[in-house]
């Protein structure tokens, strides 16, 4: 009995030791996975450059963004997390200082409505109309529209008031008004029931518009890396409007406007420093949005930022010339050349040979095309992301008509029976007649059909400060340094 227990004891004994053995050999194991998964993370993190890349762009946020990195990656993609953890990157997103989004509301300024303040005007009678506009800037500074206006057959200068509205930077619609007045009217033949004069009103607004290209860049070995492994690194990228996985290229964003901006490198991306990519197109396409009426009249400004790491080109075939200045964030700034100016921006369309006005409006100012290309110098890090900006303040301007009309002046007195000087001068529709000069009074006659402004007066001083010609009491004319002016201009 005795020796049977004895046996079950050695028995119990022997299984206990198997059971540590293998115990150990586990945590061993165990051990060593853990250190090896370690070591293989932070071999990739820190050979792979993703390290450079967390603390470059600080978009590892594990308490925001680890469950969706865990749900987008899944058990499947574990073992790619360990052996590339530039996977658990977060995905390309555009920084604060790139344009708004395309979704955003367009900016713009309308003529909402043009009111003269009369049905009709009398022949030579001051002439008044109301303007109104509405204007939405959306900027993070005020901007200012610029007011004129012409009638037709006028040839004095309006008064315009006020001449400019400065729009508030806030979101909103804002509407203002302003008034042209033709102080010395429009004359017609008194042989005409009336016509109607075509009045324009037009208003000149200054667009800001910014525009980037995110341009991605990689060191040849990590590309062909990624080539021998079949990925692709675009796939990282959650935003899929800009960009294309068949065939690589990035969509530009660009602030919305009468113009439509457009920032081109149509080359499959990644770039790299390696050979293929010392001539890079670049190209910047600047077409007339629709939905916006008016007419483009002309560039203020206009810049190209580029990183330090590429350099253009420069050249006849290229529009761009280094400035030689760095902004804040060390980008390169670069301008528009002379020769890209006097070929693809100054047209004088009134001296065209073969095409009339409208058709070269029509062919030079719809679109623009800027055109250059760029090498890749230099690379800091395996893989960069670096934004390729483009900043322009151009005039646009809308216009808007409508007809005022004008009816003749119809003398009721018969000036020739006027007996005297002084009378004929306050007879409205009558004027004096003179001899060699103003004391040598002749008679008293119709006014002349063809006495349509002030400066018909002459030099005589006392028929421009009665202004008997004019339709109504209201004296529209003075005498100023020898002549007759109309009042105000």
């Amino acid at each position: 009995m005795a020796i049977h227990d004895r046996s079950a004891k050695d028995v119990g004994s022997w299984f206990h030791g198997i059971f540590r053995f293998f115990g150990f050999l586990l945590a061993v194991g165990l051990l060593a996975f853990v250190l090896f998964i370690g070591g293989l993370f932070t071999y990739n993190a820190f050979s792979g450059g993703a390290a450079g890349a967390y603390w470059q762009d600080g978009v590892i946020r594990l308490e925001e963004d680890g469950s969706r990195a865990a749900a987008r990656t899944g058990l499947d993609g574990a073992w790619q997390v360990i052996t590339d953890p530039f996977s658990l990157r977060d995905p390309v997103v555009w920084s604060d200082e790139l344009p708004v989004s395309e979704f955003e509301s367009e900016p713009g300024v309308e003529i909402k409505s043009i009111e003269p303040l009369a049905n009709y005007y009398l022949s030579g009678e001051p002439i008044t109309v109301l303007v109104q506009v509405e204007g939405d800037s959306l900027k993070e500074k005020p901007s200012s529209m610029e007011f004129s206006c012409e009638l037709k057959d006028y040839e004095d200068a309006p008064r315009v008031e006020p001449e400019s509205f400065e729009l508030d930077a806030r979101p909103g619609l804002q509407r203002t008004s302003f008034f042209c007045d033709f102080l010395s009217g429009v004359k017609v033949d008194a042989k005409e029931e009336g016509v109607a004069k075509k009045f324009t009103a037009k208003v000149n607004y200054e667009y800001e518009q910014i525009g980037a290209l995110r341009v991605y860049f990689m060191q040849d070995k990590k590309l062909r890396d990624y080539v021998a492994k079949k990925g692709n690194p675009l796939e990282q990228w959650d935003d899929k409007r800009l960009y294309s996985l068949d065939d690589g290229t990035i969509r530009s964003q660009a602030d919305p406007g009468p113009m439509r901006m457009a920032i081109e490198v149509p080359q499959s991306q990644p770039l790299t420093d390696g050979e293929p990519y010392q001539r890079v197109p670049l190209r910047i396409t600047f077409a007339r949005n629709l939905e916006y009426l008016g007419t483009f009249a002309g560039f203020n400004h206009f810049e190209l930022r580029l990183p330090p790491t590429v350099s253009t080109h420069e050249g006849a075939s290229c529009d761009f010339q280094d400035t030689g200045k760095i902004d804040e964030r060390g980008l390169r700034i670069y301008e528009l050349t002379d020769r890209a100016k006097e070929r693809k921006v100054d047209i004088d369309c009134s001296v065209q040979e073969f095409l009339t006005e409208s058709e070269c409006v029509d062919q030079y100012f719809n679109r623009f095309t800027f055109t250059c290309s760029f090498g890749v110098d230099y690379l800091v890090n395996e893989q960069d992301f670096s934004n390729f900006y483009v900043n322009v303040k151009y005039d646009f301007e809308i216009k808007k008509s409508r007809t005022v009309d004008v009816k003749p002046f119809k003398v009721a007195t018969v000036c020739n029976a006027v007996e005297d000087e002084f009378s004929c001068l306050d007879e409205r529709g009558c004027v004096p007649l003179y001899g060699v000069d103003e004391s040598d009074y002749l008679r008293c006659d119709t006014c002349p059909s063809d006495w349509l402004y002030c400066t018909d007066y002459g030099t005589s001083e006392a028929l421009c400060n009665s202004d008997p010609c004019a339709p109504t009491d209201d004296l529209r004319c003075e005498f100023v340094e020898g002549n007759c002016k109309a009042m105000g201009v």
